[in-house]
């Protein structure tokens, strides 16, 4: 008796144990910390292969477009530090120097900083005595040998400042720049190209001479309208048109070195010699490729890597390279790097006729829309979804249903033992929901113009779509949605993005079916609706420049027209200060309905906000501490207008 009290006593026990065990929860301290977190750099501008480090380069000094300076390991991409400086033009990296172990750079019109380049520590900064120009094209910085740089403010009151690199000291001359309004400048070490479309020629400034010149378009590239230059290094400048290169070397004189068929060009040293490699893009299918050929500056052979690189599909057009050259550990032959940029902001590592050892989608470095999007339920609980079959049927046919399913799903398994192919949940977990449907997939938009998909869980890219002739997207005014989500097989989840009169269309869980629609009219409203059609898609109904009123499917106009009551927009002309609003008739016309003049009332618009058609409302109204009711106004059609204007009360301060 006494031996089943104690059996009795210790399975109670091991069972409270168990129970114990599958008890998850987290601390206090935990709460609100990241599941995961990516620190995106943005798009180089400057990259710099920093040796510095014991066992040679070690490091990738990036200068970014987004005011941002970063540190990466060059094997595997990982970030080893960023700094990021401050927005718009006052935190624009003109130049970065390596001196000695330390970086140097020069931001915003006078913000001279010294770096630590192992660890990304600011060691010094000076705010130099040099003056913002009224309605200047553009400052660039220049090194004039080891002690000096040179700033050139290039428009109507145009300057060149000479700064001491030790103490400081500016000082400044006038320079006369006309053409520099509708110019594009790229800057090197000791000098400056300038692109004038207008006149068709390049005005040259070196750090020698002191002053522009203007030189004529290379022969070879004369028939182009818009030709891309380049910094190699040191005094060499690619330009690069319809297919051709040309390589100019700009000292005390501008000359041309080589020309030849090529796309881009990027400049390595190789055993203390120059190398020139040249790269040519092209596309098989899907997978982009570039093929890397080398020569010497000026013609000639070189001992140096070549060879082809293939890409993924996920990347985008490769427009920019940059190649270091280094002996391998063994001691043998001469190994090459090449860092690939493309026009979807993606950066990726390569060896030179070897395979991709890592890329990183920048794009992310400048979000612009997101949409969270559930994933698929696995075809094991389809199955079981479907044992239950239709709620109004017969016990019978349901008995039926469930025994033929149970039968399907026990004969897929014996199937896939004799095969000898066990299936894995890992295999397909990826891409379907879990048991609490926390998983999802993150569709989002990038100003580039590049669609992705993330995991939730952990952040990794699932899929990635660069769309051609997209980029580049506002901050505001793009239209993200989801028509058709995941529970309506065998239809597809489909997505929609619209943006200035382009429409994509998508699978938003493998980011394929994508399509791209050119609209005729310019679309100045657009707006899902929360109906669905047969096929569970719900329309986009858009609201153009003219009043007309389009319907995306065509074949959703009829349930659009059925709801026309419920549909009204509104336009808001900031310059004017005009609002006004239309209501759709059944034919989808507009008619006025109100119109509201802010603009008599010296109110100027800062910011119009709608309601979200997908927010839920999940209760009418908050209980208040007296128990009444304080009932929300859950009007669909509101709107928030801020405005601001002269206070014409007199208030003593």
């Amino acid at each position: 008796m006494v031996l089943r009290k104690n059996m009795a006593r210790f399975t109670i026990l091991v069972l409270l144990s168990c129970l114990i065990l599958k008890v998850l929860a987290l601390y206090e301290d935990q709460a609100g910390k990241f599941d995961w977190r990516q620190q995106m750099v943005g798009r180089p501008a400057h990259v710099l292969f920093d040796a510095s480090g014991a066992g040679g380069y070690k490091r990738l000094v990036m200068a970014t477009e987004d005011n941002v300076l970063a540190a990466l390991n060059h094997k595997s991409g990982q970030l080893i530090w960023r700094r990021v400086l401050e927005r718009g033009e006052s935190g624009h990296i003109h130049l970065p120097l390596p001196s000695n172990g330390d970086l140097v750079t020069y931001s915003g019109h006078n913000l001279l900083r010294v770096w630590c380049a192992a660890t990304g520590l600011l060691i010094s900064e000076a705010a130099l005595d040099i003056a913002p120009a009224s309605g200047a094209a553009g400052l660039h910085v220049l090194t004039s040998g080891r002690d000096q740089l040179l700033a050139l403010q290039l428009g109507p009151s145009a300057a060149l400042h000479r700064i001491a690199r030790g103490s400081g000291q500016v000082t400044t001359a006038p320079l006369s720049t006309p053409w520099a309004g509708a110019a594009r400048c790229v800057s090197g070490a000791e000098a400056l190209l300038c692109w004038d479309a207008a006149a068709r020629a390049l005005h040259v400034f070196t750090a020698a001479s002191g002053r522009f010149s203007k030189q004529p378009l290379p022969p070879a590239l004369s028939a182009s309208q818009e030709p891309r230059v380049r910094h190699l290094g040191n005094d060499l400048f690619a330009i690069a048109a319809s297919g051709r290169l040309t390589v100019v070397r700009v000292t005390r004189s501008f000359e041309v070195v080589q020309e030849m068929a090529g796309d881009m060009a990027c400049l390595a040293q190789a055993g203390g010699e120059q190398v020139l490699y040249v790269g040519k893009y092209s596309k098989t299918g899907k997978v982009p490729a570039v093929e890397f050929s080398v020569s010497a500056p000026g013609g000639g052979q070189v001992a140096a890597p070549a060879g082809a690189v293939s890409l993924t599909a996920r990347h985008g057009t490769v427009s920019a390279c940059h190649v270091t050259v280094a002996p391998r550990r063994d001691g043998g032959q001469l190994a090459a790097r090449a860092l690939l940029v493309g026009d979807d902001d993606a950066v990726t590592m390569t060896t030179v006729g070897g395979d991709v050892l890592w890329t990183r989608e920048e794009a992310l470095a400048s979000v612009v829309a997101v949409e969270v999007v559930d994933l698929p339920m696995s075809a094991g609980d389809v199955s079981i979804e479907e044992q239950f079959g239709d709620p109004a049927a017969g016990p019978v046919s349901a008995f039926v249903r469930r025994m033929t399913s149970q039968w399907s799903q026990l004969a897929s398994l014996a199937a896939s033992v004799v095969s000898g192919e066990v299936i894995q949940g890992s295999d397909v977990t990826h891409l379907t929901r879990d048991k609490f449907n926390l998983h999802k997939m993150l569709v989002v938009v990038t100003a580039c113009g590049k669609l992705l998909g993330l995991h939730s869980q952990t952040g990794a890219v699932a899929w990635a779509v660069p769309v051609a002739g997209l980029a580049p997207l506002p901050a505001e005014g793009v239209v993200l949605g989801l028509q058709r989500g995941t529970a309506h097989f065998p239809h597809a989840p489909a997505a929609a993005l619209l943006s200035r009169g382009t429409l994509v269309t998508f699978n938003p869980i493998t980011g394929g079916e994508l399509a791209v629609h050119r609209l005729g009219a310019g679309v100045s409203q657009a707006s899902l609706m929360q109906q669905s059609d047969g096929t569970h898609l719900k329309p986009l109904v858009m609201f153009d420049t003219a009043g007309a009123v389009h319907v995306w499917p065509d074949s959703a106009a009829a349930l659009v027209k059925s709801l026309h009551q419920r549909l009204f927009f509104y336009t808001a002309d900031v310059a004017t200060g005009i609002m006004q609003g239309y209501a759709v008739t059944e034919d989808l016309r507009t008619v006025p309905t109100w119109r509201l003049d802010l603009s008599s009332q010296g109110q100027t618009i800062r910011r119009v906000l709608a309601k979200s058609p997908h927010e839920r409302v999940h209760s009418q109204g908050r209980v208040l501490a007296d128990r009444s009711v304080l009932y929300k106004y859950a009007n669909p059609n509101l709107l928030m207008v801020i405005t601001d204007a002269d206070d014409p009360v007199h208030k003593r301060l």
